[in-house]
């Protein structure tokens, strides 16, 4: 969904990180990432901090938090 460049996609992607396979999780926070969308900043910061308890979604959440300028 973030391949396409469609911002639309923003609110299923949020909702895909709370899914309970961690490839969806990862998957997700790369789409995200590629839209780079300022409206989920506050989602991906709160995923990171408490649910990016595997290491390829918190690959995926820190692209998405740089993505967006946020350290």
């Amino acid at each position: 969904l973030g391949g396409l460049g469609d911002r639309a996609a923003t609110p299923h992607l949020l909702a895909a990180l709370d899914d309970p396979a961690p490839m969806v999780r990862r998957a997700a926070g790369f789409g995200l990432a590629a839209l780079a969308d300022p409206a989920c900043g506050p989602a991906v910061l709160r995923h990171y901090r408490e649910r990016a308890e595997d290491a390829n979604v918190r690959m995926a959440l820190e692209s998405v938090l740089r993505a967006l300028g946020v350290e």
